[in-house]
């Protein structure tokens, strides 16, 4: 992670970082509704910003960083993926925008699969995961640090694990 020079936000090393960024960033603090778009643009994944009280889409961006983080999907919409095969916005991230990660905390890798999972779960694990601290969105997938609620690790930092990433800042 670096801090990336456009936005000042933080971003994964990648030189192609910002060259689908459309719109505007919200401001810290607004509750969003974030998604991954499948749209690629120039090669790097994209997600899709959505303000929780106007409901518009304020940006489309290579990175996203939540806390206060709930992990929704759509049970109706789940199925209706199910049952005609294609793809539909279902499931996504809210939480709190930010800019500056916290430090010294374990990240994990969060999956969903619309075909095999009725919500997003601990990849190492398989565990649900329903709520988050914090939320990190990127070209490398979803990361989440886990609150005390929804943490089936029950420990700190030392895994082992691929999936599992320390940030010391």
């Amino acid at each position: 992670m670096m801090r990336c020079p456009r936005c000042g936000g933080w971003r994964e090393e990648n030189p192609t970082y910002h060259a689908i960024g459309e719109g505007t960033p919200p401001r810290p603090g607004t509750r969003v509704q974030v998604y991954r778009n499948l749209n690629i643009r120039e090669g790097v994944p994209a997600w899709s910003v959505k303000e929780k009280a106007s409901g518009l889409v304020v940006a489309i961006a290579p990175h996203a960083l939540l806390s206060n983080v709930k992990l929704h999907v759509g049970e109706g919409g789940r199925q209706r993926v199910i049952r005609e095969k294609r793809k539909y916005v279902h499931a996504w991230f809210e939480g709190d925008w930010e800019e500056m990660p916290p430090e010294d905390v374990v990240w994990q890798q969060v999956r969903y699969n619309p075909y095999l999972l009725d919500s997003f779960v601990v990849a190492s694990s398989g565990r649900p995961v329903r709520h988050a601290a914090w939320a990190r969105l990127g070209a490398g997938g979803a990361f989440a640090v886990l609150d005390r609620l929804d943490n089936p690790v029950g420990r700190s930092g030392r895994s082992g694990r691929s999936d599992v990433e320390v940030w010391n800042g």
